[in-house]
């Protein structure tokens, strides 16, 4: 679907998700951060993926831990 197709409100609401998203990521990491979750032993990876095509929004936070 074209982006000229997307109402206006529609545009401003995916763009407040990707700014809801990176908010939210900014405050984990350093959430975790405080917390010392980033320890030496402790691979801790918080991967976040924002994609807005076309319209449409995927966000992923994929949390790992290795030990």
């Amino acid at each position: 679907m074209p982006l000229s197709a997307v109402s206006v409100s529609e545009r401003n609401y995916f763009r407040f998700e990707c700014f809801l998203a990176f908010f939210l990521v900014t405050f984990l990491t350093a959430l975790f951060l405080a917390l010392g979750i980033f320890s030496p032993g402790v691979y801790f990876s918080l991967l976040d993926s924002i994609y807005c095509l076309n319209g449409m929004q995927h966000i992923f936070l994929n949390f790992r831990f290795i030990f």
